[in-house]
């Protein structure tokens, strides 16, 4: 089967596209390659909110409520396209669209554009996609283009559509571009304390369960007890509450634990940790 064929996969080629062109908006010159290849590794897919974030941002617009979906970005890139200008002073426009007559191949496509530009870019063979990402943007910004998505090629089609483009019209030298290094400091930062969070509710998330688990090996050690003390053995053992002396159900137990497993998976950062109750003598039923 072609993955071309799966939804999923074309809408993370469009996402990879949508990222170029707004890489383009943002204007990287060579020497910005290393911070963008480093951010876009670091989160590939929401990489391209944070570029459109920092340009609303540059512009002086509020962010308001923006969607982060592939059509929520291709409507800021329609904004973009109205409101900014590019480094050479023209409004952007649209390469049309033409795909290879071969297959293409990243790595390849990929090493012909560093190539031709000259960029930094060691070892084209290891995180291709990431790199392929980022240097089509810088050469895209180097002449105020875009690129059209088109739902029938690869990634490694559409920018073999720049690296044809720099092989027939090619570009002067870029201009370095000293803003940029205070918005990537800024977006760098952004994305480390994101990061903090995600691995503080993790943490908090693999501390609930550590209690869960434990709840659930007493309630087995009490359900065999009961099963070798007893003449007769009761699906549904007994356990006398040391607050008010009724009778709990182990069966309501184990659902009242797994219910709070159930909401600690969308809240594990706010629920606290359960507290451990010592385990009673299940009541024995003549």
């Amino acid at each position: 089967m072609n993955l071309l064929q799966n939804s999923a996969v074309r809408c993370d080629i469009e996402r990879q596209i949508i990222t170029i062109n707004l890489l383009s908006f943002l204007g990287p010159d060579p020497e910005s390659i290393h911070p963008l290849i480093e951010l876009m590794q670091s989160d590939p897919y929401n990489f391209a909110v944070y570029i459109r974030n920092e340009m609303y941002f540059e512009m002086g617009t509020p962010l308001q409520k923006r969607g982060c979906t592939n059509a929520d970005l291709q409507n800021d890139i329609e904004v973009f396209r109205l409101k900014r200008a590019s480094r050479q002073g023209n409004i952007f426009l649209t390469l049309p669209l033409r795909l290879p007559k071969a297959v293409s191949v990243e790595s390849y496509v990929l090493h012909a554009i560093k190539r031709r530009l000259d960029l930094p870019i060691f070892n084209p063979w290891a995180d291709t996609t990431s790199k392929l990402i980022v240097a089509c943007g810088v050469a895209l910004s180097q002449r105020g283009q875009l690129i059209a998505y088109d739902q029938k090629a690869s990634l490694a089609d559409h920018c073999w559509q720049v690296l044809d483009d720099l092989e027939t019209s090619p570009c002067a030298t870029s201009l370095p571009n000293n803003e940029l290094k205070d918005i990537l400091i800024v977006m760098k930062r952004n994305s480390d304390v994101r990061f903090e969070n995600i691995n503080k509710q993790l943490s908090d998330m693999r501390a609930h369960l550590a209690v869960i688990a434990n709840q659930q090996n007493q309630i087995l050690i009490m359900l065999a007890s009961n099963k070798e003390g007893s003449v007769g053995y009761c699906e549904e053992t007994a356990e006398i509450d040391p607050d008010d002396g009724q009778q709990v159900l182990i069966s309501q137990l184990h659902d009242n634990i797994s219910l709070g497993f159930s909401n600690s998976s969308h809240h594990s950062h706010e629920a606290p940790p359960m507290e451990r109750t010592p385990i009673e003598q299940p009541a024995k039923f003549d």
